[in-house]
C-alpha cells in the first residue's frame, strides 16, 4: 500500500466517532496546520452529518455493531500530497478482535508500513471495566469469596487495561510482520475535561499511571522502543450531555469551532495544551513538531 494511514482503535463509546467528526470540522476551518484538507473524501456526507450533531449542541452518538465507515482522507501532510484512512468501527468490533485473536481479512488493505494506530480510552467511562481486587475480596469476605466450582469470572468482564495492552501487542506484532520500521502508537484519553483540575496539571499519562497502572506501566516500557505519546483530548472542552450551562453557551456564544483542545504527553515530563485538534493524527503521520 502507499497511502499513510491512521487506525482508530478502542471498545464501545470511547470517543472515536466524536473524534472523527471533531477532525473533519478542523480540517475544514481553513486555518494552516501540520494537516490540511485536500478535497473532499467519499464519505463526506457521513462526516458532515457527524459534525452538524456536534454543532448542534450533541455528541454523536454510539456506532452501531456491524456498521461503521472506512474514511479515507486525501489531506496535505507538510508540503506533501498523502491520504490517511480512518476506520470508524464499533467499539464491539474492536473487543471482538481480542476475544477471536485475529483482525478482519479485508483489513490487509491498510495496514502497512506506514500505518499508525489511535487508541481510545475515555476518561470516567461507565464502561471502563476495573481489574478484580482479589485481595480485598479475600481480606472481607475470607474463603467463602471463593468462586463456586462451575462459576465463570469472566462475567464481570475484560479489565479495560487488559484489553488495550493484549491489542496494543497485536498491534506490535502486526507491525513487525508488515515491515513497520517507524511504528506509532498514541493512546488518547477522551472526554479529557471530565477528569478532575489535579489530574489535568498531573497529564494523561499520570492520569492513565493511577487509573489503569498495569497500562501505564506497559507504556513506560514499550516507549524505550517504540515512538509514543498520550493525548487528553476534549472535542469541545465540556459536556453536552451533563453540563446544561456549558450546551447553552456552546449554541450562543462565539464560534462552536473554536472549542476544543489536545493536552500532548510525552510520557517524559513534557506535557503541554493545543487547541489543534488534529495534533494526534499529525503526530501519528510524523508531520508536527511534538
Amino acid at each position: 500500500m502507499t497511502e499513510r494511514t491512521v487506525i482508530f482503535v478502542g471498545g464501545p463509546e470511547t470517543g472515536k466517532s466524536n473524534y472523527l467528526f471533531r477532525l473533519w470540522l478542523a480540517l475544514r476551518d481553513g486555518k494552516r496546520r501540520p494537516i490540511m484538507a485536500r478535497g473532499l473524501p467519499a464519505a463526506a456526507e457521513y462526516l458532515r452529518q457527524g459534525a452538524e450533531t456536534q454543532l448542534s449542541g450533541a455528541f454523536a452518538g454510539h456506532t452501531p455493531d456491524g456498521g461503521g465507515d472506512i474514511c479515507e482522507i486525501p489531506i496535505y501532510a507538510g508540503e506533501l500530497e498523502s491520504s490517511i484512512i480512518l476506520p470508524d468501527r464499533p467499539g464491539e468490533e474492536w473487543v471482538r478482535f481480542y476475544r477471536e485473536r485475529r483482525w478482519p481479512a479485508e483489513w490487509a488493505s491498510f495496514l502497512g508500513a506506514d500505518t499508525s494506530c489511535l487508541i481510545f480510552l475515555r476518561a470516567n467511562s461507565r464502561l471502563n471495566q476495573a481489574p478484580l481486587d482479589w485481595i480485598t475480596i479475600q481480606r472481607f469476605q475470607g474463603n467463602s469469596a471463593n468462586l463456586a466450582k462451575d462459576e465463570d469470572a469472566s462475567g464481570a468482564g475484560t479489565p479495560t487495561q487488559v484489553l488495550i495492552v493484549d491489542l496494543i501487542q497485536m498491534l506490535f506484532r502486526l507491525a513487525r510482520k508488515v515491515g513497520n520500521a517507524h511504528f506509532r502508537i498514541g493512546v488518547v484519553v477522551s472526554a479529557w475535561d471530565t477528569v478532575s483540575p489535579e489530574e489535568q496539571t498531573a497529564g494523561p499519562f499520570a492520569y492513565l499511571n493511577a487509573e489503569f497502572p498495569m497500562l501505564g506501566s506497559f507504556l513506560r516500557s514499550a516507549a524505550t522502543r517504540s515512538e509514543l505519546m498520550v493525548f487528553g483530548l476534549s472535542v469541545f472542552d465540556g459536556d453536552f450531555d451533563n453540563q446544561a450551562e456549558f450546551r447553552h453557551e456552546f449554541q450562543t456564544v462565539g464560534n462552536p469551532r473554536d472549542r476544543g483542545s489536545v493536552v500532548i504527553d510525552d510520557l517524559r515530563g513534557n506535557i503541554f495544551r493545543t487547541p489543534d485538534l488534529t495534533e494526534p493524527v499529525a503526530w501519528s503521520l510524523g508531520v508536527n513538531a511534538a
